[in-house]
């Protein structure tokens, strides 16, 4: 039924609707495949032991005819024996015709216009196979065994599926835009934010200001739980390996992802250098094709070997690369650029940032503006104004870092639940791999590579090495595993289902949420703009006023306003196109000790006092001030 517009609805009468169908996992395909093969089986077992003892009878008729023969003193063959109309039915036929393939129907064509003869070789064939036959149904029930227990419980979740999807629908970048631009609605009215059980952990808070007038955030935004202690190894590691092998197209993108890993990662969480420097040295491509920008003498630098400072650039030559010379702690050191993992704040005037692959000397903004002090930001504070790539990634990589905090959380606590309950469990395991029998299936102590089966009913090589799953160490292994094809997505949630049968449906949506993480991430290094955007965050000047400025002097597209205070464990996003000012004081230039906020002008004030607060971009304001303020409050408004 249409209901205007392209867009359409479907109602399914009952006749048509299939609740089965609706609720079918891959579980339970797997199972009705089992079903299948075993009823298979059966049925074949069943028709050649029933032609078997059809067969038996004629043949000791065939024996007894031949018998006779012989005691008359005929000679054996004289007499031409066939087989009687319809003595075999189709299943007969079918059974004997099985046990010799293409050759099926000579072999039939040969028993029935010579059966003294052909009768006792079909005989000895059927028997064979009964007995192979049996044989292998034995070994095969071992693997349904597995098959069925490793299945049997997630066809019983019916509900991962749904939950799964509601999360992935979650981290769509068509979402994660809408929520940023429609924050003032959305913070307004609380009932028209999406909401699900399986997303509610993590959704992000709208705010329409902050209470907190250091923030200087008096514009509505959001706020997404975030700290550096974080896995962002974790994180770190699976998004490299897709960037690395799938996502990225050619060298210039995986260097340009490393770029971003260690200059504008790695500083605005505070990361160890050593995680990036092998994979920088190794992406790095020739000096004269590297994307790397040139540094310039005085920059305060984070290096493989400690921090320290440029002393002087010495340029390459037919003989030798470019290198730097850099004070550190320690003595001076003569460096390749694959070292510099990423830059430091200046401590001084002298202030740099990117402009053309080269570090340009920007001048430090004035201390008044307007004749008035300017409100500046707590120096530990970080402060960008992105891109839309730009925004959408960091919405990514919080959510992954998230879900990965959240995962390790909650299966250390089990862990140690079980432990006290005096059942050992193991925490960390190091030399975590992967089975896909399951550990919860097999024997202790014995391998599921002799059934020779895996998950799915297929069947695997013995010599085809077998890993486990334990803990959260072993969650970032299959997923890692996973990234690699090392398994497929089934094997993957089914072990996510046996770690922990809480969160299935978060850990089972991690593989789709790194996906999106690295192409996301792929598109901000072709876009090129993040570190020259960053480079002026970097300075440290902590005027937002001032640094929009400068965004805009870089890209007209900066209209993302990413802040991350380390004290408060938040980061917040904010949606700020160039025509809407940014505000750093709060409006009606009522602080934080009471009054109204996040209004825009007051209507009928100045007549009599009865005044109504009207919000200027939001379309019910107006409404109401139509309805109900008399022709005279108008009148003020207007003028």
């Amino acid at each position: 039924e249409r209901t205007g517009g392209s867009k359409q609805r479907l109602y399914l009468s009952p006749e048509e609707y299939d609740g089965v169908k609706i609720r079918r996992n891959m579980y339970e395909d797997a199972l009705f495949k089992v079903e299948e093969e075993r009823f298979e089986v059966d049925m074949a077992i069943d028709r050649n032991i029933s032609a078997l003892r059809f067969v038996e009878h004629i043949a000791e008729e065939a024996t007894q005819l031949r018998e006779n023969e012989e005691k008359d003193g005929q000679p054996i063959g004289r007499m031409v024996y066939k087989l009687k109309s319809r003595s075999l039915n189709s299943n007969h036929i079918g059974a004997i015709a099985r046990l010799y393939g293409d050759s099926g129907d000579e072999v039939i064509q040969h028993l029935v216009r010579y059966p003294i003869v052909v009768l006792p070789i079909v005989l000895r064939r059927l028997r064979e196979k009964d007995a192979e036959w049996r044989t292998s149904r034995t070994e095969m029930l071992k693997q349904w065994e597995i098959i069925r227990n490793a299945n049997y419980e997630g066809s019983f979740d019916v509900q991962c599926y749904h939950y799964r999807k509601e999360v992935e629908k979650s981290f769509a970048s068509e979402q994660l835009i809408e929520e940023c631009k429609k924050s003032k609605k959305l913070a307004k009215h609380p009932l028209k934010q999406h909401r699900h059980p399986a997303t509610d952990p993590f959704s992000p808070k709208f705010f329409s200001d902050d209470p907190s007038e250091r923030a200087i955030l008096f514009q509505t935004h959001i706020k997404l739980y975030g700290r550096n202690d974080m896995p962002h190894k974790d994180a770190y590691e699976c998004v490299t390996r897709l960037v690395m092998n799938c996502v990225a197209k050619n060298n210039a993108d995986r260097e340009k992802v490393s770029r971003i890993w260690g200059e504008f990662i790695a500083p605005w969480f505070d990361l160890p250098a050593h995680w990036f420097h092998q994979e920088m040295r190794d992406r790095i491509r020739s000096d004269k094709s590297s994307c790397i920008v040139k540094y310039a003498p005085g920059q305060r630098v984070r290096t493989a070997f400690g921090d320290g400072h440029i002393i002087s650039m010495i340029e390459g030559n037919p003989s030798s690369t470019l290198r730097y010379k850099v004070k550190l702690p320690y003595g001076a050191a003569y460096l390749r650029p694959s070292a510099i993992i990423h830059i430091l704040p200046s401590t001084s005037k002298a202030q740099y940032a990117r402009s053309g692959g080269f570090m340009e000397f920007v001048e430090h903004p004035e201390e008044k503006m307007d004749g008035r002090q300017s409100r500046t930001l707590d120096k530990s504070c970080h402060l960008l104004f992105g891109t839309e790539k730009t925004y959408i990634f960091m919405r990514l990589y919080y959510y992954l870092v998230t879900f990965f905090a959240d995962a390790k959380e909650h299966l250390y606590a089990k862990a140690l639940g079980l432990s006290n309950n005096g059942r050992k469990q193991e925490i960390y395991d190091t030399n975590y791999h992967h089975n896909p029998g399951l550990n919860s299936i097999l024997k202790p102590g014995k391998s599921n590579v002799d059934n020779g089966t895996d998950l799915k009913g297929d069947f695997i090589s013995k010599n085809q090495k077998q890993k486990t799953y334990a803990g959260y160490r072993g969650l970032v292994a299959a997923l890692l595993d996973y990234i690699c094809g090392d398994i497929d997505y089934k094997t993957y949630e089914t072990s996510c289902r046996h770690l922990t049968k809480e969160k299935v449906s978060q850990l089972a949506a991690l593989p789709k949420l790194v996906e999106k993480c690295a192409e996301s991430l792929v598109k901000v290094a072709r876009e090129d703009i993040i570190l020259s955007l960053f480079d002026l965050s970097q300075l440290k000047h902590m005027d937002p006023l001032h640094l929009r400025a400068q965004s805009f002097g870089v890209t007209s597209e900066a209209i993302y306003r990413i802040q991350y205070q380390r004290s408060d464990n938040y980061i917040s996003f904010m949606y700020l196109p160039i025509e809407i000012d940014l505000l750093t004081t709060p409006k009606l230039g009522l602080g934080s000790s009471g009054g109204v906020r996040n209004i825009d002008h007051i209507v009928g004030a100045e007549e009599d006092g009865n005044g109504m607060i009207v919000d200027d971009d939001d379309d019910e304001g107006e409404k109401m001030e139509r309805d109900y303020f008399p022709p005279q409050a108008k009148r003020l408004k207007l003028k």
